[in-house]
Order: C-alpha cells, then structure tokens, then sequence
C-alpha cells in the first residue's frame, strides 16, 4: 500500500482493510495509466454506469458517477464516504461488530465519537480530540447523521 508492505487487516475497518483499489476500463474511452484518489463506494458504481450509456436513474440513489474521473476530468468528487459495516456472525467473525463512519480522504470519524487523522495514523492507534479538526469532524458528523447512521 504505496511504500508500505501490508498484512493482514482483511474485514477490519482501518485503513488496510478498506482501502481498496477499483479499476475501471472502457476501450476507447479511458486512458491507460490514470490514477485518482478519488473516493467511491459501491454504491457509486449504479450512477457511474446510467452516465456512461447516457440514462437518467429511474429513482434517487445514494451514490454520484465517477465516470468524468475515469475520462481524466474532474467531476464532482465526493466529500467524503460513509460505512455501514456490519459483518455477519460465525466463521470466526465473533471479534468483530456493527461499526459506522464516514471519512475523507484525511480524517475518518466513528458514529461513536472517535475521531483519527487516517493519513498520519492509518492504523487508528491514536484518536484526536475533536478540537484539534474541528471543520472535519462537523463535515464527517453531519456525513454520518444524513445517512441515519447514528
């Protein structure tokens, strides 16, 4: 993961365990060798495909097109992404548990205050006092309270 050799961390909610890359190709129109940190969830990936054949969604979705950054343009990046993690019971999941929250591409923010600056502390070994990111946690709480998820 970058400069960092990773084991582990499959079905936790640090960073090694969500972050994940996705790879889009569409011949003719994507460029070879294009990368974007933009953050996309899999709920982006139903808008994503209405934009590419030019249909409008039916009904109101959560997720926005990434399609303008996979052509190299802009777009409307997203703010921030929200998880509604809840890993069903057995096969030795017993350790882990319902867990919500929402990040940007700096900090993530858990539904039950804890707040960490994931691109100093990707391993979440140090949470911060919410004064000390005050706009990110407003930003990433009000993420968290429009999806329900308190």
């Amino acid at each position: 993961m970058g400069d960092r050799v990773i084991r582990g961390g499959k079905g936790l909610t640090i960073d090694t365990g969500i972050h994940v890359p996705l790879i889009g190709y569409w011949r003719g129109k994507t460029k070879t060798g294009l990368v974007t940190d933009t953050l996309v969830d899999s709920t982006d990936i139903l808008p994503t495909i209405f934009d590419a054949i030019g249909a409008k969604l039916p009904v109101k979705v959560d997720g926005q097109s990434f399609l303008p950054q996979m052509l190299g343009q802009k777009g409307h990046p997203r703010e921030w992404v929200y998880f509604w993690y809840n890993p069903l019971p057995g096969h030795g999941k017993e350790q882990y548990h319902k867990t919500i929250f929402a990040l940007d591409h700096e900090y993530k923010l858990y539904s039950d205050g804890r707040l960490f600056h994931i691109t100093a502390d990707p391993e979440e070994k140090s949470p911060l006092d919410k004064q000390r990111a005050p706009e990110a946690y407003r930003k990433l709480q009000a993420a968290i309270e429009s999806m329900g998820g308190n």
